[in-house]
């Protein structure tokens, strides 16, 4: 995890827009409701791929994964399960297409987490 020196610094890379860790975020989300279709709550995933400093790239997959309607709420809610997030509250979602999800994870599948593609340089024409 890096240091960051000022306020203004760390606001700057919570406010950047990060598609590999929103694209990871969006499969974590696929996949668990591929496990259990019917109905799947975002605190019971680890999203172990998505960095720690990256983590508000969950609920922006949540929502792109909605308005894709890919997802949706199920009206279900309850309070969150994690220990660090008492009193949180968590609704519960369900998957709308299998054959979308299917889809978007061929299109998108495991996503390298090492920062943006490097084209090689070409020298001459």
């Amino acid at each position: 995890m890096s240091t960051v020196a000022t306020q203004e610094e760390a606001i700057a890379l919570q406010l950047a827009y990060k598609p590999n860790e929103l694209r990871a975020a969006m499969v974590g989300v696929i996949h668990s409701a591929l496990a259990s279709p019917e109905e799947f709550w975002p605190d019971d995933q680890t999203f172990d791929n998505v960095p720690a400093d990256s983590r508000n790239a969950i609920g922006n997959g949540f929502k792109t994964l909605y308005r894709a309607k890919l997802i949706e709420q199920t009206g279900a809610w309850r309070n969150s399960r994690v220990a660090a997030q008492k009193g949180r509250r968590v609704w519960a979602w369900r998957l709308k297409s299998v054959k979308l999800a299917e889809t978007f994870l061929k299109r998108n599948g495991e996503v390298p987490m090492k920062g943006q593609m490097e084209f090689p340089v070409v020298t001459s024409i």
